[in-house]
């Protein structure tokens, strides 16, 4: 059977037509290296890919020898996604050391966008807009230029791993909102018990930890067949193999969790993970809209410095609240805008969020935001880089 096939029987798959031109797109600029094409020899990576193509060739499975003419194409495009990244860093690693990270490959079941190196005309376009190091008109600092993109595109990225190919599973950029609200109806959701300690574990295993909360989230919310009182150890091991292993010090960290907490250590995960890749200088919520993501001025740079100067348990607790904000705008939040004062709309949403997991507190020292008059919502993106870097550096 065809995609062609297919599609044509079944007028429900229509949409699968323009997620198979971006794939088209992509086998197009694919420039698949000596190693690549020695791992996939039953791959014919100069034919045109069309709606002629076997469906079964389509889809992820198994790469087995045997296979041959009929090996998936999906597979073997994203392993020469894969290798073009993880070539392009190291030879910028070898260019300037600066910009290395760990050397930990990431599994593509941990992948978000903010992993991947995606420049795009539409992404470089404000930095010339905005001026950044311009001389006069059409003659721009070129170095401050690089900085600025290789700070936005590149710094921050990380190798990625192949290992997982033969069991691919689609991944969301994490929890959507009506899963979310499935989950409260179905489960009511409450504070995490006690602290949950996530310094100790790695980037890889905070990634691992926090796509199998993920997955254990949308199972809940399609189909809660599980009592409340169940330990949440219990829900994430009945799911192994299917995601990313468990690491065995984060089941141990989660050992008093239930499903009643499992929007909290959601929430928590998350927020860690957001912490570190903005402090790397990843851009964290990249898939917002640039009318979400406009810079600070200098003045107010200078007052999110002076409340970072009050010690790191205010500005933490800062933080956290206003990553919060931020997925559930990068979520669809009912009628967000951009223009909202930041202040006043992180107060209320913590608020909405005490409501909705009970025991979750509410912002606390409010006055910690008065400075903050004139900051809009699109510049809380701003805000939490500024105040991820300087967490990051307290904790050393």
């Amino acid at each position: 059977t065809t995609l062609g096939d297919f599609l044509a029987s079944d007028p429900a798959a229509e949409e699968l037509r323009q997620s198979f031109h971006c794939v088209v797109k992509a086998w197009q600029h694919a420039l698949p290296s000596a190693e690549v094409r020695a791992r996939w020899p039953g791959i014919s990576w100069h034919k045109e890919l069309d709606f002629d193509a076997s469906l079964s060739s389509l889809l992820p499975r198994p790469r087995l020898a045997w296979l041959g003419r009929h090996a998936s194409i999906i597979d073997a495009l994203l392993e020469c996604l894969v290798d073009a990244q993880n070539d392009l860093l190291q030879r910028l690693w070898h260019l300037n050391q600066d910009w290395q990270t760990s050397g930990e490959a990431l599994q593509l079941e941990a992948v978000v966008l903010a992993d991947l190196i995606v420049p795009k005309c539409g992404h470089i376009e404000p930095f010339l807009a905005a001026s950044y190091g311009a001389l006069e008109l059409g003659n721009y600092y070129l170095e401050g230029l690089e900085q600025q993109v290789s700070f936005s595109f590149i710094h921050g990225r990380r190798l990625l791993g192949v290992s997982a190919l033969s069991r691919s599973w689609p991944r969301e950029d994490g929890a959507r909102s009506q899963q979310l609200e499935e989950l409260r109806k179905a489960i009511p959701q409450e504070l995490l018990p006690c602290t949950v300690q996530l310094l100790a574990l790695s980037d890889a295993d905070l990634a691992s930890a926090q796509r199998a909360v993920e997955v254990a989230l949308g199972l809940l919310a399609a189909s809660p067949t599980f009592e409340g009182g169940r330990q949440l150890v219990e829900l994430l091991e009945c799911l192994q193999p299917s995601c990313l292993p468990l690491p065995s010090n984060f089941t141990a960290l989660i050992a008093d969790c239930k499903l009643p907490h499992l929007e909290s250590l959601w929430r928590h995960l998350t927020e860690e993970a957001s912490l570190r890749a903005a402090a790397a200088g990843q851009s964290v919520f990249s898939h917002l809209d640039q009318e979400w993501n406009q810079p600070l001025s200098h003045e107010q740079t200078l007052k999110v410095a002076a409340l970072e100067s009050e010690g790191s348990f205010g500005f933490e607790a800062t933080s956290q609240a206003l990553c919060s904000l931020l997925l559930d705008v990068g979520q669809g939040m009912e009628a967000a805008r951009p223009d909202w004062p930041l202040a006043q709309t992180l107060i209320e949403h913590m608020e909405v969020v005490s409501r909705q997991i009970k025991g979750q507190p509410s912002l606390g020292d409010e006055k910690i935001l008065t400075d903050w008059h004139g900051f809009t919502l699109a510049q809380g993106i701003a805000v939490y880089s500024d105040l991820a870097r300087s967490i990051l550096k307290a904790r050393r």
